[in-house]
């Protein structure tokens, strides 16, 4: 994770370029929450998983209840 995005490891990874709504906890009370878009996707050495990048241009804080009811 940076300032502006993020990898992540999935089995299904999106497509370039589709947009993706993120939750990504911050800490016990706290998460980020933003729409960003996908801008690569690579296999994850043998497995069968995939890393894809994401990147998140706004975002805000806001309480885990609150990021989590959205």
């Amino acid at each position: 994770m940076s300032a502006h995005g993020a990898v992540v490891n999935t089995d299904d990874p999106p497509p370039v370029f589709d947009a993706v709504d993120v939750v990504i906890a911050l800490s016990d009370t706290g998460c980020l929450v933003g729409r960003g878009r996908v801008i690569r996707t690579q296999p994850s050495g043998a497995s069968p998983s995939a890393d894809f990048s994401i990147t998140v241009d706004r975002y805000t804080i806001r309480r885990r209840a609150a990021a989590l009811s959205l």
